[in-house]
């Protein structure tokens, strides 16, 4: 049996992820701090700190963090992926470029950095350039459900249904119990009118998102899809049900 020191960093690293699953944020931001104060040399624990003030819309925290790594390691495609993804979703998109396509010319086959080009490219409507990516990330793997979600939202934004319809279905293939592609598939459907379909997967967010702050949204959208059928007595309980979920999160 390995036993592991108590001040081992990658104890806290993993103590992070677990409290950030439970939502217990500040404490999961703190044992990734910790885990980075005991080992600073390490790339991955600023990535993970990075990912962590991404997700929470920290951008310029997130954006120290991934300079630090390239501090560290001047050849971490990673991080320069992560920056490119950070200039995207502040919409400063040369500089979103020029990082993503630095991680490509020190990682041709990072797979995820085809994916963030593509969605650059969506972004600056060079249709043919973000198809190329989206195809690209699935030919180096495919199995990568991000690549698929990508290419399902520019179909659907090039109003090619049924191609957008196969590549949601096959993320929820690689990946059932996604809360996020459910509600855009149902929403999907909805903007087809298919009022069936689109309840199904409002009925499968609710059911896989019933101790989260999602949840709200989730009955939300169902009771738009209730009110469309004309079904007011359900409309009115899903809409009460979104206002008391929302209220208890």
């Amino acid at each position: 049996m390995v036993i592991m020191q108590i001040n081992n960093p990658i104890l806290y690293s993993e103590k992070s992820h677990i409290l950030e699953r439970l939502q217990r944020y500040r404490e999961a931001e703190a044992a990734i701090t910790k885990a980075i104060d005991l080992s600073p040399s390490t790339e991955i624990f600023y990535i993970n700190r990075g990912v962590f003030y991404s997700d929470h819309k920290k951008w310029n925290l997130a954006l120290d963090d991934y300079n630090k790594v390239i501090e560290l390691n001047s050849q971490s495609s990673m991080a320069y992926m992560n920056l490119g993804t950070v200039y995207l979703e502040q919409n400063k998109l040369d500089l979103a470029e020029f990082n993503i396509n630095k991680a490509i010319d020190i990682n041709p086959n990072l797979a995820l950095a085809y994916i963030n080009r593509g969605n650059l490219h969506s972004k600056k409507q060079n249709i043919k350039l973000a198809l190329a990516d989206y195809n690209k990330a699935i030919e180096l793997d495919n199995d990568l459900p991000q690549a698929y979600y990508s290419r399902a939202e520019f179909y659907f934004s090039q109003k090619k249904v049924d191609l957008a319809e196969a590549d949601f279905h096959k993320v929820i293939g690689l990946n059932p119990k996604d809360v996020n592609v459910y509600t855009r598939r149902g929403i999907f459907y909805f903007n087809q009118q298919k009022w069936e379909l689109a309840l199904a997967d409002f009925n499968k967010c609710i059911e896989l998102a019933f101790d989260s702050p999602l949840v709200s949204l989730c009955y939300m959208n169902r009771a738009i899809v209730y009110e469309r059928q004309q079904k007011l007595d359900f409309a009115l309980r899903d809409f009460k049900s979104s206002i008391c979920s929302s209220l208890q999160k």
